[in-house]
């Protein structure tokens, strides 16, 4: 979980909004409540 005091979040967030074509942005707007992002690592083995 990285929340949105985590340093890289702002970039994840960009990252995020730019292959949803900014729908997080948009409901970002609707509510006061910060979203929590969730990261998935692939091992590679």
């Amino acid at each position: 979980m990285i929340d949105p005091e985590h340093a890289d979040y702002g970039r994840l967030w960009s990252l995020v909004n730019q292959t949803t074509r900014s729908r997080y942005d948009r409901y970002q707007r609707q509510t006061e409540r910060r979203f929590d992002l969730v990261r998935l690592h692939c091992d590679d083995r």
